[in-house]
């Protein structure tokens, strides 16, 4: 891609989280999209299908490249707290379950393949996470229930307007994780 366009390509995702500070995903139309970023509908669909496309971009590039595999359960909550107003707009602020089913696919990928390259078995805590996935004879499906399960604690958290503090969530994920599944 040439620099004129991934200048492009950033200037539609950099608009599209600025409108997800402001208002829940299923909200905002591509037509909104459009205008932020100060282009024709046209220029959108050159560079994403549809905005369930751009989320998913969105979510892959800035979010899970942030994530610390050696340190999972951290960085995400961590990512998170910097990102309060984005999580609460794709989470409890957003009724379509299209985010939802998207996370957990791509944090299942994200654990699976940190498991397979042996950086999960380095967090002390999560190791058994690693032995989980790469023992299962359906690793995929191992790494979807466990990211299922860590993102609806997450939503939870996100629900109750953070009454836990962060220290406390990373504390109760990983003692279930240990006392679960050890």
């Amino acid at each position: 891609m040439t620099k004129i366009r991934e200048r492009r390509r950033l200037q539609i995702v950099q608009s599209f989280r600025q409108l997800l500070f402001q208002e829940p995903l299923e909200k905002i139309s591509i037509e909104e999209i459009c205008q932020e970023a100060q282009i024709h509908r046209s220029t959108f669909y050159r560079y994403f299908q549809d905005k369930d496309d751009l989320f998913r971009f969105l979510f892959e590039t800035y979010f899970v490249e942030q994530l610390d595999n050696t340190n999972l359960v951290t960085s995400v909550i961590h990512l998170i707290l910097r990102e309060k107003k984005i999580f609460r707009n794709i989470s409890i602020n957003n009724q379509r379950s299209f985010a939802y089913w998207l996370m957990i696919d791509i944090v299942a990928a994200r654990l699976e393949e940190a498991a397979k390259s042996g950086e999960l078995a380095q967090a002390p805590e999560l190791c058994v996470l690693a032995t989980m996935i790469t023992g299962s004879t359906q690793p995929a499906l191992t790494a979807k229930m466990i990211a299922g399960a860590f993102l609806v604690l997450l939503f939870e958290w996100i629900d109750s307007n953070y009454q836990m503090t962060a220290q406390e969530v990373e504390d109760l994920v990983k003692s279930l994780f240990n006392a679960k599944f050890n």
